[in-house]
């Protein structure tokens, strides 16, 4: 016989099996700590294992798969007979060994040994593979109706008592013989109450209740180990499989609200038009050009957000804009129609006051810069140059002649 790996446990407790076992089998009916993305939170805390990387002291349950094997899962080691699915079923499981056997001279088989809480010992066969080969061939390759346990415990310690926010509107209850679909709005806040087996595909279930104290559950994927699932699978019919799809750790709302101040708070803004803002509530025209600095973002309904600026006068203004331009209604209030995020006065430093007042007012006088002129009146219709020294910018309404950089003459 061959040994692939040892038993690496130190102790194995086998108290009560029964106990142990309906400890998993959960029905729907603390302060909270700070968490992190849920893709980094499972990637960190539920590594994945191949079936020929599972190592001695992993646990799973018997769960039934309703793939139709006419194949029994597990043999008794002692008598080498099939053991029913009623026999073990929601008994629990740990991986003691893994050998390889000769069965005859020209054949051989890796057997998964396993021992129950009642020191019952048992094997998974797979015949005339080596196990380096048997992930080679498939990595999605399981052992039929064992679900991983290790991925309920984990989750057990991390979340029981935790604030999840939905990211589907499908949610379950169980009902007399089986389960119940139900309809729950996406981002619903709701706390988890209890964390128990499911299935080998989604070996975790997550009984949670929302506000109301109703009571709901979704097995969902952690590591995926035995799942007979990759990450790159948990799309199409198998998205909603993959915790991370179904449970988010923050609010949506809240995450909104955090970009959203990421994004806009401490940025220097100018209206790019004339903007109605409010000083102590009452409204006030904020000129164009003039500069402020964004103090912070409340979110309003939908899309509308409305900013607190200060002024370089040391005074504050709100003012309610839309973050999304909707091309169907072309919304007048959209934030970059508005308003440009930079600190002109910082750009420009040699414009003097009386200009920018004048530039506010969309009007441009001798003397001023083609900046100057560009920022007032926008891009000309037409540009020629005359010579290497002088330039006709031509408007709609008006003709303007510079000498070198410098506006000399309007007509």
């Amino acid at each position: 016989m061959k040994r692939i790996f040892h038993l690496l446990l130190f102790s194995v407790a086998f108290v009560g099996g029964l106990a142990a076992q309906n400890d998993y089998l959960v029905t729907t009916k603390t302060p909270q700590a700070t968490l992190i993305d849920e893709n980094v939170f499972v990637d960190e805390h539920f590594p994945r294992f191949e079936i020929c990387n599972l190592q001695p002291g992993m646990r799973f349950m018997y769960v039934g798969d309703n793939d139709n094997n006419i194949l029994a899962t597990l043999k008794d080691l002692k008598t080498k007979r099939d053991v029913s699915d009623a026999t073990v079923m929601h008994k629990i499981f740990t991986l003691t060994n893994v050998d390889e056997v000769q069965t005859s001279s020209y054949s051989f088989s890796t057997r998964f040994l396993f021992i129950d809480d009642d020191s019952v010992a048992y094997y998974h066969e797979v015949k005339d593979k080596h196990l380096a080969a048997i992930c080679a061939a498939n990595r999605r390759a399981y052992i039929s109706n064992l679900a991983f346990i290790n991925d309920v415990d984990s989750a057990r310690t991390l979340l029981l008592g935790h604030t999840l926010y939905t990211k589907t509107d499908n949610a379950y209850i169980d009902v007399s013989g089986g389960s119940q679909q139900v309809k729950l709005p996406i981002n619903t806040e709701v706390i988890v109450t209890d964390v128990g087996v499911g299935s080998r595909e989604c070996p975790v279930k997550i009984v949670f209740e929302d506000k109301e104290g109703k009571s709901y559950y979704r097995e969902v994927a952690f590591s995926g180990t035995n799942s007979g699932l990759l990450k790159t699978d948990f799309v199409g019919a198998n998205l909603y499989k993959y915790f991370p799809n179904v449970f988010g750790l923050n609010s949506k709302v809240q995450l909104s609200l955090e970009a959203m101040k990421e994004k806009y708070t401490g940025r220097p803004i100018y209206p790019k038009v004339s903007v109605t803002a409010r000083y102590d509530g009452v409204p006030i025209q904020l000129l164009r050009y003039d500069q402020f600095t964004i103090t912070n973002v409340q979110p309003e309904t939908g899309t509308m957000v409305t900013l607190t600026l200060r002024g370089t006068d040391g005074k504050t203004y709100t003012v309610e804009t839309d973050t999304r331009y909707n091309v169907v209604i072309k919304n007048s209030n959209y934030i970059n129609d508005l308003f440009g995020f930079d600190n002109l006065r910082k750009r420009y430093p040699y414009i003097t006051e009386d200009h920018w007042r004048l530039l506010s007012r969309g009007e441009v006088t001798t003397g001023m810069t083609k900046d100057e002129c560009r920022l007032s009146l926008g891009p000309a219709v037409q540009i020629v140059r005359n010579t290497d020294k002088y330039e006709t910018w031509f408007y709609t309404t008006q003709v303007l002649e510079f000498e070198g950089n410098i506006l000399i003459r309007i007509r």
